[in-house]
């Protein structure tokens, strides 16, 4: 085919305009490129602030061994501040100090830092902050979780199989969105298999204190006859006043497998998987990019441990179906389910919808009983 002449000069411009177009885009392309592969190649700096020490046992200790393996994977380099309180202005001065080592990226460990942090972090918008299950929302600031409700089902499942009194303590740090819906989930695990008993809840208003979790459990033996306990609690002071007693109980980022067979089971956490998707998606996409990060059983990132020989075949059975529902992507909360005062929640063939599952989580189901601490 020839061409005309005469229609190359009179859109001469309009070639020329066009070439210097598609001259600039692969100009573009390639800089792309470069830039993202320079961005990969150089080593990423994670700053990470832990409430507690990163040789505590429970829940430090698992965050702590999920972010260094997640870092060793991604070639980062890690910035510690530790045994940093909540709600305090602690957490403001580990931020400067993290981000005069020039950090990327600061993860809060613990679930309270966003609230003294919040302004703050608008300081510093050249760092992609990252809140454990935080509440609190901003263009660089984004919330992480696991759906560890799937495991604490699966816990009740074995909680109310082995209660003869029909009462089962929990011991709590705190009402949040997180800690409510675990004694929710955990309750409905319960009744699916003993629907006449209840769990007893009692919280201590701290995330790690084991005198009053001592005493927590002492109370609820002694006014409400529970055989089974659990918590959701930093430390194990739980379980090993639950051995003292001679009652069952299931740990939560349990560290210590020393204890008796009554020590039923743990509900565990894979940080790593959680960790090691937020450093991977920083080198690829940049921060904040997505405004939570929520992953469960299908991300193995939340299971339960090994059972004790005090678990019978049947009930671990019964546990693995429940397993199975889970990660065919059938939900716990769904079908006919009330609160505590009555009101009716979801209705027969409905299921409460994920984004309202984590954010407004501020109500207990029928069967939980709080009891003052």
């Amino acid at each position: 085919m020839k061409i005309n002449k005469n229609f190359l000069i009179r859109y001469r411009h309009i070639l020329v305009f066009a070439m210097v177009v598609a001259t600039l885009g692969i100009f573009f392309v390639a800089f792309r490129c470069y830039y993202n592969h320079d961005r990969a190649s150089d080593q990423l700096k994670v700053g990470f602030i832990m409430i507690g020490g990163r040789d505590a046992d429970g829940w430090n200790t698992s965050n702590y061994e999920g972010i260094r393996d997640a870092a060793k994977r991604t070639d980062a380099r890690l910035f510690f501040e530790e045994n940093v309180k909540e709600d305090n202005a602690d957490v403001i001065a580990a931020i400067r100090r993290l981000a005069e080592k020039g950090v990327s990226i600061i993860i809060f460990s613990s679930y309270n830092y966003t609230k003294e942090a919040n302004q703050v972090m608008q300081n510093y918008p050249y760092i992609s902050f990252y809140a454990n299950s935080g509440d609190y929302y901003t263009d660089n600031l984004t919330s992480f979780s696991i759906k560890m409700y799937q495991a604490r089902y699966m816990s009740g499942l074995i909680a109310g199989s082995k209660t003869k009194t029909g009462h089962i303590g929990y011991v709590a740090s705190m009402s949040n969105q997180e800690v409510n819906r675990g004694i929710n989930a955990f309750t409905l695990g319960v009744r699916k298999v003993n629907p006449k008993a209840v769990v007893d809840v009692m919280f201590t208003d701290s995330w790690k204190d084991p005198k009053k979790e001592r005493e927590a459990v002492d109370r609820l033996v002694a006014s409400n006859r529970i055989d089974v306990v659990t918590y959701h609690q930093d430390d194990e002071a739980v379980i090993r006043e639950a051995e003292k007693l001679g009652i069952y109980s299931i740990g939560f980022h349990q560290q210590n497998r020393d204890y008796s067979s009554k020590n039923l089971c743990s509900v565990v956490n894979n940080w790593d998987i959680v960790y090691y998707k937020i450093l991977r998606d920083y080198k690829l996409e940049g921060g904040n990019y997505v405004r939570d990060y929520w992953l469960g059983m299908t991300d193995g990132a939340t299971g339960l441990s090994s059972y004790s020989s005090e678990v019978s075949e049947a009930v671990a059975g019964t546990v693995e179906e429940a397993m199975l529902m889970i990660l065919s992507d059938e939900h716990i909360f769904s079908g006919e389910i009330y609160d505590n005062s009555g009101f009716r929640r979801c209705r027969q063939g409905e299921q409460i919808r994920e984004e309202d599952l984590l954010h407004k989580m501020d109500w207990f189901v029928k069967g939980v009983v709080i009891h003052d601490s």
